[in-house]
């Protein structure tokens, strides 16, 4: 997901508080977070966390922010607590998306790839703004796995769908080195970022996850 359809999705969630009633727009407050927002945007993680966490100490009740705290929860290597924050959000619109997205996420960190898979499964087959996203992110567990006929699949659903898309090249490395599926892991999928954060949050761990 890059940094200008995480844009588009902050756009239309804010677009749409403009038609809140009253009584719902007290418990947001679209300036105060967009702040956190504009942090998560620059992939500004820690920050975002702790704008989020302060925001949240006064807007308990806005829904989308626990969404983007539980994906920031995540981008820093916390994926249990990722977890447990997106279950428990109840936001609207384009912000389900999301949430369903970083659940999927979430459940691959922490081990429990047959449920991300499902949730990923579901979101590439809709017509969302994260489609594209939960296909590659789907082919790079299948593929990691060592699942070679849904990750051929995939990437034939993919070329038809999105033949310009943003993961094109990677979908490409991904076919031309099928044979070593199982065995090799795809550089730039969330996985492997997630790894990554991982290891920077836990420097004294002896394995990154």
């Amino acid at each position: 997901m890059n940094a200008r359809l995480l844009s588009l999705i902050i756009c239309t969630v804010s677009i749409c508080c403009l038609f809140l009633t009253p009584l719902a727009a007290q418990d947001r407050d679209p300036e105060a977070l967009k702040p956190a927002q504009e942090e998560f945007t620059k992939q500004h993680y820690p920050s975002a966390l702790a704008l989020l966490r302060t925001y949240l100490r006064d807007h308990a009740n806005d829904q989308d922010a626990w969404v983007w705290l539980g994906a920031s929860y995540y981008h820093t290597g916390q994926a249990q607590l990722a977890l447990t924050t997106l279950s428990k959000a109840k936001p609207k619109g384009d912000l389900k998306s999301l949430r369903r997205y970083y659940m999927a996420l979430s459940y691959d960190a922490l081990g429990k790839s047959e449920k991300a898979k499902s949730l990923l499964t579901q979101q590439a087959r809709s017509k969302d703004l994260l489609a594209e996203d939960a296909l590659f992110e789907l082919t790079v567990i299948q593929f990691e796995d060592g699942d070679v006929s849904a990750t051929q699949k995939n990437i034939e659903d993919y070329n038809k769908r999105f033949s310009d898309g943003r993961y094109e090249k990677q979908m490409a490395s991904i076919l031309e080195h099928l044979t070593e599926a199982g065995h090799t892991e795809v550089p730039g999928s969330r996985r492997a970022q997630y790894k990554a954060s991982y290891f920077e949050s836990n420097p004294l761990s002896l394995v990154s996850i």
